[in-house]
């Protein structure tokens, strides 16, 4: 009966190893790569979601307001912004159309259902394909120095340049006191 050899083994295990050694270690990173959480993959989709739904008129017409009272000579500013409707969200759609043949007639069937995905743990979600904002209908400026026409022309201008509003649908008035 033949002993094994320790020192032979050892030697052939190390010329295994150095023909191997660069496939064991694309291996060994690929499980550090899969077990170690980098960046933040999971959370784009709630930080895109979250901007999505972000959208709040009363917030909007803070941040005008803001800006608007840097104006030279408006001072105080006061604005409120009406709209067509609310935020609305467009699905993502699968569309399945079939053919029937009944005899000599031909039927065309469709249907329609939105795609939705799983998000583990048995949670579900629709795709949403994209959000569509609502559309400004009008806007009243009431700020301090609205007494003055280039004021007003000034305000005027700017709602106009961040709400996509005709100047027309655009009222600017001298606030009381």
């Amino acid at each position: 009966m033949k002993r094994f050899n320790w020192g032979e083994g050892q030697k052939q295990f190390a010329r295994l190893f150095d023909k191997l050694k660069y496939v064991l270690l694309v291996i060994l990173a690929g499980v550090i790569l899969m077990i170690v959480p980098f960046g933040s993959g999971g959370d784009t989709k709630k930080t895109q979601d979250s901007q999505e739904e972000s959208f709040s008129l009363e917030e909007t017409e803070r941040r005008i307001e803001k800006a608007l009272s840097q104006i030279q000579g408006a001072g105080e500013v006061t604005l409120v912004l009406t709209v067509k409707s609310g935020t609305e969200r467009v699905l993502a759609q699968d569309e399945e159309i079939s053919y029937q043949e009944t005899g000599e007639d031909k039927e065309l069937k469709s249907s329609v259902t939105n795609v939705i995905v799983s998000q583990g743990s048995g949670a579900e979600d629709t795709v949403v394909t994209k959000s569509i904002h609502p559309e400004y209908q009008g806007a009243l400026a009431v700020c301090r120095g609205a007494g003055d026409a280039k004021v007003r022309l000034q305000v005027t201008a700017a709602i106009a340049a961040l709400t996509g509003l005709g100047t027309d649908k655009i009222s600017v008035v001298q606030m009381e006191g």
